[in-house]
């Protein structure tokens, strides 16, 4: 039995599109985990300075990878010891929500949109299966979702949690979908851009 606050990996792994999201943690010995921990080996070693401390996960167009990215790379970090914070800012179309079977009548958009910030830990979810991760979900559609994300109280929002995590993974939405992303890219220290094999085009990923 898991609370109000926390969600089940097993739980999710038993949705068929959700299988991939949790690869890293219910099957650890696979070979996508495997990716994934070498994903997270290159980040790592690649660091300059800071540059994995808040790190923002996008893609050009919808269904390349992302969420699935971001949700795997959290766990795999989390997995070698760090505090990790995974951030659902896609607050039009909540995918991690979605995958990992979490449904929240307050997150991300509840703290943005509020005259007074509430504690963030009112809204974050811990993962029984990996310790040290914590989801906060993207909480009810927001109206403005982009106005909300390129506030000073989202800058504040990060700021006050850095100190807090040794990692913090924001996934967004696509670049050429809406212009959330190319906006939290001026809060986060390094963009990872995941591109599908054989489905982006050329043209999409200059355009990105």
């Amino acid at each position: 039995p898991t609370s109000s606050r926390s969600l089940s990996l097993t739980q999710a792994k038993r949705l068929p599109q959700t299988a991939a999201a949790v690869a890293s943690a219910m099957r650890p010995k696979s070979e996508i985990a495997e990716a994934y921990r070498a994903l997270r080996t290159s980040i790592l070693l690649s660091k300059t300075g800071r540059s994995a401390k808040i790190l923002m996960v996008t893609s050009a167009l919808p269904q390349e990878g992302k969420t699935t990215t971001s949700v795997n790379l959290a766990i795999v970090l989390a997995q070698q010891g760090a505090r990790v914070l995974l951030i659902e800012a896609d607050m039009r179309r909540a995918g991690i929500s979605n995958v990992l079977h979490l449904k929240s009548d307050i997150g991300l958009s509840t703290i943005l949109g509020q005259g007074n910030i509430p504690d963030p830990e009112e809204a974050m979810r811990s993962v029984p299966e990996v310790p040290n991760l914590r989801v906060l979900p993207a909480g009810p559609v927001a109206l403005h979702p982009s106005e909300m994300l390129s506030s000073p109280r989202m800058r504040d929002l990060l700021q006050s949690l850095e100190p807090e995590f040794d990692h913090i993974i924001i996934d967004t939405p696509p670049v050429l979908s809406v212009t959330d992303a190319c906006l939290l890219s001026a809060l986060a220290d390094s963009t990872l851009f995941v591109i599908r094999a054989g489905v982006t085009s050329r043209a999409a990923l200059r355009r990105a």
